[in-house]
């Protein structure tokens, strides 16, 4: 679990503001590519976008997700808006936004990448 924080917080913390990233999309493909996946870019206009595929046989399982964030706010903590920290349990930015993962993979055993 340790590795996974580790990846979500290093996430975290590049402004990724649509249509940059800030490498987020690189750094996600490094790691799979790590893991045995093959990675193929899907750009999308200015946006970049990828697709991961490892093995051919059995059922197909596809998580999607993004790595843009809203634009900041002022904000009073002195950490920046995209200063990761951890409290009750959830991962937070000083702008008090959460990274949540849904109930349902949670319970599951999620590799870490």
């Amino acid at each position: 679990m340790e590795k996974t924080l580790e990846l979500c917080c290093e996430l975290i913390r590049r402004p990724s503001l649509t249509p940059r990233d800030a490498g987020c999309q690189a750094l996600m493909m490094e790691r799979l590519r790590r893991l045995g996946f093959t990675c193929t870019e899907q750009p999308c206009g200015e946006v970049s976008n990828f697709w991961a595929e490892r093995g051919a046989d059995g059922p197909i399982l596809v998580f999607a997700g993004h790595t843009d964030v809203v634009p900041a706010g002022p904000a009073n903590t002195g950490l920046g808006p995209s200063a990761p920290r951890s409290a009750q349990k959830l991962l937070t930015s000083p702008q008090g936004r959460s990274v949540q993962v849904k109930p349902s993979l949670r319970r599951r055993s999620i590799i870490s990448v």
